[in-house]
């Protein structure tokens, strides 16, 4: 199987994820980027369909996902060094 010009053996399972982001940690940021891509896909936003509340909310929950996932893919890493042996002292 061929996937965007790389060649994989079928069956084989990337462990890297990758995500977009909004383009700083703000809410106004986040708003724009989920905006920005519901746009794109042709489902268009409504400013008067979710609250302030509800799109804080929606924001905190998205960077706590996201600070959980960079921190346990980060846990897998081997420690930077020629050999890791950094990592078993």
């Amino acid at each position: 199987m061929v996937e965007q010009g790389l060649k994989r053996e079928e069956g084989a399972v990337s462990r890297h994820v990758g995500f977009a982001r909004p383009r700083d940690r703000s809410l106004q940021a986040f708003k724009d980027w989920v905006k920005g891509m519901a746009k794109h896909l042709g489902v268009g936003s409504d400013d008067r369909s979710m609250s302030d509340e509800k799109w804080a909310e929606m924001h905190a929950r998205f960077w706590s996902k996201a600070d959980a996932a960079a921190e346990e893919e980060g846990s897998r890493e081997m420690p930077k060094g020629e050999s890791g042996e950094e990592a078993l002292e």
